[in-house]
């Protein structure tokens, strides 16, 4: 009757919405209990409660530096040290006309941090630093980067320049072309090198005497896993190649299937190899992958509305991220999976749960249209036995 199948309709539906719920339930529940992944991150006391720490950067697991600015607005620079692995943090330099934005590690003595018209360096472990001026430049250099102790390379305001002698002078770069500001820049070696700005990804086979854009979108990072493997992140994207040329855009993982209310947010990105590599920014604030970005974990880290903006890894169990409001964490569990993300409709846990519950609607469906026809033969049965009476 129509009642009838009013009521296994409803049952079907009711089914399958329980299957699914319960899938998601399964996966998506943490990978590891509460008590194995409680203080993934620690918290580390910056000094500086209302700073933005733009960049983090360790030379080896208890000396490193945080570059950024004591609080929001123009000026107020700040560079913070520690020799103990980030257990305390203390201001090694400050220059309130100054917004320092990058640094970039040389060796333990040598450092490079990228200010507002200058670069400034230091040869002794940053006990002392001093300005490179630019004439006529006033603008933040966006990134300061070497590919080896003499080749280093700057950019801002659309322009790139190069230093062949350690950056006693530097050069404005002729092969560059773009209207474009370049904010980090991925060393293969000295001559192949990848480069991500504000509109665009591009490639460099000479040593950057010419570049092509090889993506339109722009955005914060660039890494790569290998000569032809890497990934790039702006604030609400994230792409891979697996030609080194060749990008397209994947979904951004996130703790729901459906959209959020707060933008994600991504700020920098970092693999230590070709399995395992980090994303900060916000919601979450930190993700993990342990098999080349075909899943991601978030590890807990409570920021608030806050933002990180950058990470670093010495391996894959250390490492540190900063960002706004002087927040500084730590990890020696890098490597801990805690909750599972969604990678949008193309994921391979949602695909797997949809095989599910399609094969269950199947065998409801063919169930159902068995039971049915039996009926009818029983009927039809039951009719010619009357006849025959």
């Amino acid at each position: 009757s129509m009642s009838r199948q009013v009521r296994l309709c409803k049952t079907v539906t009711a089914f399958l919405v329980t299957l699914f719920f319960l899938s998601n339930m399964i996966v998506f529940s943490n990978a590891q209990s509460p008590e194995q992944t409680d203080q993934v991150w620690i918290e580390q006391d910056s000094g500086y409660s209302e700073a933005i720490l733009r960049d983090i950067d360790f030379v080896n697991d208890t000396h490193g530096w945080v570059v950024g600015q004591s609080s929001f607005g123009s000026g107020n620079g700040i560079i913070l040290s520690t020799i103990d692995g980030g257990k305390s943090w203390s201001t090694q330099f400050s220059d309130d006309s100054q917004w320092f934005n990058q640094i970039t590690i040389i060796d333990t003595n040598t450092l490079w941090v990228a200010g507002m018209g200058i670069l400034a360096t230091s040869e002794d472990c940053g006990t002392s630093w001093n300005y490179v001026v630019f004439e006529n430049i006033t603008t933040l250099f966006t990134t300061i980067c070497f590919a080896n102790e003499t080749h280093g390379w700057a950019s801002t305001n659309q322009q790139l320049f190069y230093s062949v002698d350690s950056g006693v002078t530097w050069n404005i770069s002729t092969g560059w072309s773009y209207p474009d500001t370049i904010r980090r820049i991925y060393f293969h070696n000295p001559e192949v090198m990848d480069a991500i700005g504000f509109d665009g990804i591009y490639h460099s086979e000479n040593g950057g005497s010419s570049w092509e854009l090889v993506f339109d979108k722009g955005g914060w990072a660039v890494t790569f896993v290998s000569r032809t493997a890497g990934w790039a992140i702006a604030d609400n994207m994230l792409a891979e190649t697996k030609t080194g040329t060749l990008w397209e855009e994947v979904p951004i993982p996130s703790g729901s299937l459906f959209p959020s209310f707060r933008a994600p947010y991504l700020t920098d990105i970092q693999f230590v190899d070709e399995l395992t590599g980090w994303i900060v920014g916000s919601q979450p604030a930190v993700m993990h992958t342990v098999d080349g970005g075909q899943s991601w974990y978030s590890q807990g880290v409570d920021i608030g509305v806050s933002r990180l903006m950058s990470v670093d890894f010495l391996n894959s169990t250390h490492g540190w991220t900063s960002g706004g409001n002087g927040l500084i964490f730590h990890t020696t569990r890098g490597d801990v999976l805690v909750s599972r993300l969604w990678s949008g409709f193309s994921d391979s846990v949602f695909l797997s749960m949809v095989g599910i519950v399609s094969l269950a609607a199947v065998s409801i469906v063919c169930g159902f249209v068995w039971r049915r026809r039996k009926r009818r033969l029983i009927s039809t049965s039951n009719k010619r036995s009357i006849e025959l009476i």
